[in-house]
């Protein structure tokens, strides 16, 4: 039990007995406080592919850049770049990039009648 001298851990300890309690809070309406722990799941994602790329080219020529690129799709006539890219993942042998990889975190439909599986054009 939180006293005066631990009294500023109070909210974590509450979260901890929260999260390792397997205890959770629902939507319902109430009076008492809340926690909330969000994820951006696309950058999730991507870093979970990242490192598993890592991992499985460990012992190859080949490296793993997150966030690379960096390059210029367009440029004005006296050549300033324009629209600077930035790539999820690049595969690179040395200075060469063999693969560039774009990663979508979406939820796969598990409908039969759709062949596409929820999959858009733009996802594409």
């Amino acid at each position: 039990m939180p006293d005066r001298t631990n009294g500023r851990w109070r909210e974590l300890l509450n979260l901890a007995r929260l999260l390792l309690g397997e205890r959770f809070q629902t939507t319902s309406a109430g009076c008492s406080d809340g926690f909330s722990l969000l994820f951006e799941m696309n950058t999730l994602f991507e870093e979970y592919v990242a490192r598993m790329l890592k991992r499985v080219l460990v012992d190859t020529d080949l490296r793993v850049v997150s966030q690379g690129g960096r390059l210029y799709c367009l440029e004005t006539e006296d050549r300033r770049g324009l629209f600077q890219t930035r790539l999820d993942i690049l595969v690179k042998r040395g200075d060469e990039v063999v693969q560039i990889i774009d990663t979508k975190w979406k939820r796969i439909a598990a409908r039969m009648e759709d062949t596409k599986q929820g999959v858009s054009q733009g996802d594409v």
